[in-house]
């Protein structure tokens, strides 16, 4: 009886899979990089296309009448055993695309498809992306009225006519068409709440698939398992064993256990337009658990996101501690050619690597510094350097052994 049971449960383990397998729509995606590790990186994409939508259906969930195809969301699900990450790329970070242009990473999708996409989120942090998952406004509204809804919390009313939103405050179980608004809304707040109301939503819905409600009724386990590969478009190599590996770890996001965290940026205006530039010192700490089978980083969402000054706001002292005569000179002439005031140069003792000393209000002044650099600096924001006290906001850059000749900063 019990090698009976075990078949049965095998059979319908193995029945749904195909089941998911078979109804998901499938798309070349250039750029992926082959896994070679336990960890997988799965790039979940939210896209705003009408394209599938009628006329009705487009005022029923007020989405408009745009044309074309952007990124809604950008989150890279990481998932290694049991544990799993999900970091979020706010879609106003200012970046260079794909074909080399610069501009906001949610337009990459609609200038070469999913790979463009790929190549921009691996360009500006090293991640590899080793498979790929979309789903648009009809797809996601169906998912969530195919698990009878989503439970969500609200400390105050959330009213946004835009989005087609309207919820009063406390515990209320939202449909499609609500669900849909709840995550879309960006008049409410900003584009970082607007994602950890992302990053919420992700997980009441991974708890609400995992219920005994959903997995043990195989009426709703089918309908749903249907419901959630025809709401997907994925790369052809997302199979049965990435998704029973993204499921292994898919636990914790449903236990509440997944760890979140947002690339950070600062918020300026270039070109005329509100972006956010990012921090790729601090975003660093996110991106370098992804790139290996370590363990990733705890919620980085949560810390405070220090501004950086513009560069014509920045005092920076260059000093040469390494084995190339006339770096300091070279180096300070093209930081004063991206805007910086360089207000002295000249030689200091030997140090190995290059390092950037920050008086006690010069943190964000340094992370400036550092991201136009051809080396990852040490950060020193101690406030002084070979009997140097550095007050205030200023910087001094120390060069050290492992820059070259040929070492300057990026323009």
């Amino acid at each position: 009886m019990l090698l009976v049971v075990l078949l049965v449960v095998v059979a319908w383990g193995a029945a749904l899979a195909w089941h998911l397998d078979s109804s998901i729509q499938r798309v070349e995606v250039s750029g992926l990089t082959p896994r070679d590790g336990a960890r997988v990186n799965l790039l979940v994409v939210g896209s705003d296309s009408r394209a599938d939508l009628s006329d009705e259906e487009r005022n029923q969930l007020t989405t408009g009448d745009a044309e074309g195809e952007r990124t809604d969301s950008i989150m890279v699900l990481s998932v290694r055993g049991s544990e799993a990450s999900l970091t979020a790329f706010p879609r106003d970070l200012w970046v260079t695309r794909c074909d080399g242009s610069e501009g906001r990473i949610n337009a990459a999708l609609g200038i070469d498809g999913p790979g463009c996409l790929v190549d921009t989120i691996e360009g500006l942090s090293d991640v590899p992306i080793h498979n790929w998952a979309e789903v648009d406004f009809g797809g996601f509204r169906e998912l969530v009225d195919a698990v009878g809804g989503v439970e969500i919390c609200v400390d105050t009313d959330l009213v946004d006519p835009l989005a087609g939103l309207d919820l009063a405050a406390g515990c209320q179980v939202l449909d499609g068409t609500q669900a849909l608004g709840y995550v879309r809304t960006r008049k409410l707040d900003n584009d970082l709440e607007r994602i950890k109301r992302q990053q919420e939503f992700l997980g009441a819905l991974a708890r609400r698939l995992a219920t005994p409600r959903t997995v043990l009724d195989p009426v709703r386990a089918w309908q749903t398992t249907g419901a959630v590969g025809a709401a997907l478009r994925a790369d052809p190599g997302l199979g049965l064993v990435e998704f029973a590996r993204l499921g292994w770890g898919g636990r914790s996001m449903a236990a509440g256990e997944v760890t979140t965290n947002t690339v950070p940026g600062t918020p300026t205006t270039i070109n005329g337009a509100a972006v956010l530039e990012p921090d790729l010192v601090a975003a660093e700490e996110l991106f370098a658990p992804l790139r290996t089978d370590a363990a990733p980083v705890g919620d980085a969402s949560a810390r405070p996101t220090v501004a950086m000054p513009d560069r014509s706001a920045i005092e920076v002292t260059v000093l040469n501690a390494g084995d190339v005569p006339g770096l300091a000179g070279t180096t300070a002439d093209a930081l004063s050619v991206l805007g910086y005031d360089v207000v002295e140069v000249g030689d200091t003792s030997d140090v190995a690597t290059t390092t950037i000393v920050a008086g006690p209000d010069g943190e964000g002044a340094a992370r400036r510094v550092a991201a136009d650099l051809p080396v990852d600096p040490t950060m020193d924001t101690g406030g002084s350097f070979d009997g140097r006290t550095v007050t205030g906001d200023a910087v001094v850059l120390v060069l050290g052994g492992d820059l070259g000749a040929d070492d300057l900063p990026a323009e």
